[in-house]
C-alpha cells in the first residue's frame, strides 16, 4: 500500500489510521513519487507539526533520505526534485535537524553530493541546514565540509555555509592575504636624501642609502628534493623522459632506487608524459607514433630532480 500510486483514494476508502512509523514511510514513498496525495497524507494527523517535533530521530532520518534522494535526481521528472526541495525546507523551517547516526553515513552522504547533478537544489537545502543548525547536528555539518574537494563545492556554491557553521570562508582567506601583501619586504631600502648645511649651496647633492647590487634571479629548487649528500645525482627532465620511454616504470623506478608511485609523482611534478597502460605490451611496430613530445618548461623551479644516494643505497640493500 505504501507504494501503490492510489494510495491517497485508498486511504480514503479504507479509513487507515497508520501509526506514526508508517505514517512517516508513507510520507517518504509519496514525496520521492509523483506526490499526488501529500496533502492526504498530512491531514492523517491533526497537528503534523507536533508529530515532527515528538518524533526528531524520524524526522531527522525522514530528512536524510529526502536530500539522498534528491541527490539521485530524476531527469524526466524535475518537477519531482523542486517538490523535494520545498518539503526539505518546510522540515527544516518546522524545527527538524540534519544529522547522521555515524561517520560513515557522512561520507556516503559527501560521496553523493560529488555525483550529483541538483548542485543547486542540494546546497540550497543545506544552506538553509547550516544556518538553523545547532549543537550535534552543527558539529556534523562542520565535519561534513571538512574535506578540501567538499569545501571547494560549498565556496562555488554557497560560502554562507561555512560562515554559518563557524569555519573560515573566502573573505577570511582574502583579508589574511591582504594583510600579508601590506607589510614592506625585509629587503626594501628606502632612500633617504640629506640636507646640505649650506642651503645657498647650489651643487650640492643629496646623498642616499648604499643601494645593494642587483642579482640574479636563481631559479627556485624542488623543495624537499634537494642534493644533501655529496655524490648525488640530479637528473634532468630530458633524461627521466627517455628513461620512461625506454623501459617500463618498474625498471626505471628499480634504477632510480625510488618506488614506482614516486617516479609517477615525479613524471606529474615536471609534466613529462608516461607511457599509458598497456604500451609495453604492444610489438614494437604497434608502438610507434604513441609517443609524444616533451613539452616545454614554463615554471621557475628548476627542471631537474636531485636523488640522494644515501637512500638509494639503503633501498638496494633492502631489497637485495
Amino acid at each position: 500500500m505504501a507504494r501503490a500510486e492510489k494510495a491517497g483514494e485508498l486511504l480514503k476508502l479504507l479509513k487507515l489510521k497508520p501509526t506514526t512509523g508508517q505514517w512517516f514511510e508513507l510520507l517518504e514513498e509519496v514525496l520521492t513519487g509523483r506526490a499526488e496525495f501529500i496533502q492526504e497524507i498530512m491531514a492523517l494527523r491533526e497537528d503534523p507539526d507536533a508529530v515532527f517535533r515528538e518524533n526528531a530521530e524520524r524526522a531527522a532520518a525522514l530528512l536524510r533520505r529526502l536530500l539522498r534522494s534528491l541527490c539521485w535526481g530524476w531527469g524526466w521528472l524535475p518537477a519531482r526534485d523542486e517538490r523535494i526541495t520545498d518539503f526539505c525546507i518546510q522540515l527544516l523551517e518546522k524545527g527538524v535537524q540534519l544529522w547522521w547516526d555515524d561517520m560513515a553515513e557522512i561520507s556516503s552522504c559527501r560521496r553523493e553530493i560529488y555525483r550529483t547533478k541538483n548542485t543547486r537544489l542540494v546546497f540550497k537545502v543545506l544552506s538553509l541546514a547550516a544556518e538553523r543548525a545547532h549543537g550535534e547536528s552543527r558539529t556534523q555539518m562542520a565535519e561534513l565540509v571538512r574535506v578540501p574537494k567538499m569545501r571547494e563545492l560549498v565556496i562555488q556554491n554557497n560560502p554562507m555555509i561555512l560562515r554559518n557553521l563557524g569555519l573560515p570562508g573566502p573573505a577570511d582567506y582574502m583579508s589574511s592575504s591582504q594583510s600579508s601583501r601590506r607589510e614592506q619586504p625585509r629587503g626594501h631600502i628606502e632612500t633617504v636624501s640629506v640636507q646640505t648645511q649650506n642651503r645657498s649651496d647650489s651643487n650640492a647633492i643629496p646623498r642616499q642609502s648604499p643601494v645593494k647590487p642587483p642579482t640574479r634571479d636563481k631559479p627556485k629548487p624542488l623543495s624537499g628534493h634537494l642534493v644533501k649528500h655529496a655524490g648525488g645525482r640530479v637528473l634532468t627532465r630530458q633524461e627521466i623522459y627517455a628513461d620512461v620511454w625506454s623501459e617500463a616504470a618498474m625498471h626505471v623506478a628499480k634504477r632510480y632506487g625510488i618506488s614506482g608511485s614516486m617516479l609517477a609523482r615525479i613524471c606529474t611534478q615536471l609534466k613529462i608524459p608516461r607511457p599509458p597502460r598497456g604500451y609495453w605490451a604492444r610489438p614494437t611496430k604497434a608502438r610507434k607514433g604513441m609517443k609524444p613530445p616533451l613539452p616545454p618548461w614554463t615554471s621557475e623551479q628548476e627542471a631537474s630532480w636531485a636523488i640522494n644516494p644515501v637512500n638509494v643505497s639503503a633501498q638496494k640493500r633492502k631489497r637485495t
